[in-house]
């Protein structure tokens, strides 16, 4: 049986091998000490471009995440604090969530934001 911790790192490995698009954004996700084991390993086995470790701005790459979205990437954001989480609420709402309807159905933003 795995533990919750692992069972998300397994999906996170499972994830990121079927599909290139995959990748991680977020604070702290190469350190265990902010997430800590759901994304180990993760950096070693694939690396800074599909596991990105920003700096504390949460709207900012909340943002980046909907951007990468657009042009067809599956972002997964990791907010390693659901109380700062609301900077990025923004982004969340009145971009990724209304995308399909600003553009008539015609585009999307699928993403997974993980607190």
């Amino acid at each position: 049986m795995l533990s919750y911790d692992l069972a998300i790192n397994e999906a996170f490995h499972q994830l990121m091998e079927s599909d290139e698009r995959v990748f991680v954004i977020g604070q702290g996700v190469k350190s265990p000490w902010y997430v800590g084991n759901t994304t180990r390993d993760l950096f070693k086995r694939f690396g800074p471009r599909r596991v990105i470790d920003t700096p504390v701005s949460e709207n900012t790459m909340t943002g980046a995440a909907v951007g990468a979205s657009i042009v067809g990437m599956r972002p997964i954001v990791i907010h390693p604090r659901m109380d700062f989480m609301v900077y990025a609420v923004d982004q969340i709402i009145n971009e990724a969530a209304n995308w399909h309807y600003m553009f008539g159905g015609r585009s999307k933003a699928p993403m997974v934001v993980r607190a």
